[in-house]
C-alpha cells in the first residue's frame, strides 16, 4: 500500500447521459403493406421496446419505397418479405451511420416489366405509381405507411426519390452494370388537385425533372443513408410538432372535395 486514494470508479458512458442504460428488446417486422391498385408491397422495419414501462411500439413514419421491376417480381408476398428483409438488414449499418437512434422502414413493391423495359420507361412508371400511392395514403388520412419527402424532409423543396431493381441478383454488383437505379423527381404538388392527379405527373415541359442514376448493390447502402439525412430532422421537426397530421388532413378534406364535385 503506497498510501494513495483508491482509483474513482469509472464513469457511465456519455451516451446515456450518466444515467444506466435502458435495457430493450428488438425484432423484425416484416408485414403486408398498402398499395393503391392491388400490386403487391411489403413493410419491413425493426421495433424497439423498453424492458420496463414500454411504450407501445410505432411503425417508423420515414419510409424509403424500393420497386423490383423484374419480370418474376410481384407473384409472391413470401419472396417479396424475404427481398425486403435482406436489403433492410445488408444495408441497415451504413445507411444508419447519421441518426442511428432514429428507425426508418423500407417498402418494397413487385411491379413486374418485360426484361426489355428501357431504364427511362421503368423511372417513369415506378414514378408515376409512387406519386398515385402517396396520393392515396395522405387521403386516407392515416400515418401508418407515411412516404415522405427525400430531400432532408425539409417541407416545401418537394423532392422524390425512390430505388428500383431492374437487373437479375447476378449482376446486380457488376461494375458500372449494376442492378438498381435511383430516380428522383421534382414534384408539383396543387392543394385544389385530386386524388388520382395529385404528384402524378409533371408540368409541361419539365420533364427533365425526372433523373435516374445506375448503382452496384454495394453502392445502395450509400444511397440510402442519403435518402435518410434527414430523419431526425423530420421526427422532431414534422412529426412531433402535428405537422404531419395537418397535411394528412388537409389531404383528407381535397379527397373529400373532389368526391363531391364528382357526384
Amino acid at each position: 500500500m503506497d498510501g494513495s486514494p483508491p482509483p474513482s470508479p469509472p464513469s457511465r458512458p456519455r451516451s446515456t447521459g450518466g444515467k444506466p442504460p435502458i435495457r430493450i428488446r428488438c425484432w423484425m417486422v416484416t408485414e403486408d403493406a398498402p398499395s393503391h391498385d392491388g400490386t403487391l408491397c411489403c413493410s419491413v422495419w425493426e421495433a424497439r421496446e423498453a424492458f420496463v414501462n414500454p411504450e407501445p411500439v410505432k411503425r417508423p413514419t420515414w419510409g424509403i419505397q424500393i420497386y423490383d421491376t423484374r419480370s418474376n417480381s410481384g407473384k409472391s408476398m413470401k419472396q417479396l418479405k424475404k427481398l425486403a428483409l435482406k436489403i433492410y438488414e445488408d444495408t441497415w449499418d451504413v445507411r444508419s451511420a447519421m441518426g442511428r437512434e432514429t428507425l426508418d422502414r423500407i417498402d418494397l413493391y413487385g411491379l413486374p416489366m418485360p426484361d426489355d423495359t428501357p431504364p427511362a420507361e421503368r423511372a417513369e412508371r415506378c414514378k408515376a405509381h409512387n406519386a398515385k400511392e402517396i396520393a392515396t395514403r395522405n387521403a386516407s388520412g392515416k400515418i401508418d405507411f407515411y412516404v415522405p419527402r427525400m430531400d432532408c424532409g425539409f417541407p416545401g423543396s418537394g423532392r422524390r426519390c425512390l430505388l428500383l431493381i431492374d437487373r437479375p441478383e447476378d449482376e446486380w454488383d457488376e461494375p458500372d452494370e449494376g442492378g438498381f437505379l435511383s430516380v428522383q423527381w421534382d414534384p408539383e404538388v396543387r392543394k385544389d388537385s385530386d386524388v388520382g392527379s395529385a404528384e402524378s405527373s409533371l408540368p409541361e415541359g419539365r420533364e427533365d425533372q425526372i433523373r435516374f442514376y445506375r448503382y452496384e448493390y454495394s453502392e445502395v447502402e450509400g444511397v440510402m443513408q442519403n435518402m435518410r439525412d434527414g430523419v431526425e430532422w423530420f421526427d422532431q421537426n414534422y412529426v412531433d410538432t402535428g405537422l404531419v397530421a395537418e397535411e394528412l388532413r388537409e389531404a383528407v378534406e381535397r379527397a373529400q372535395r373532389s368526391e363531391g364535385d364528382g357526384q
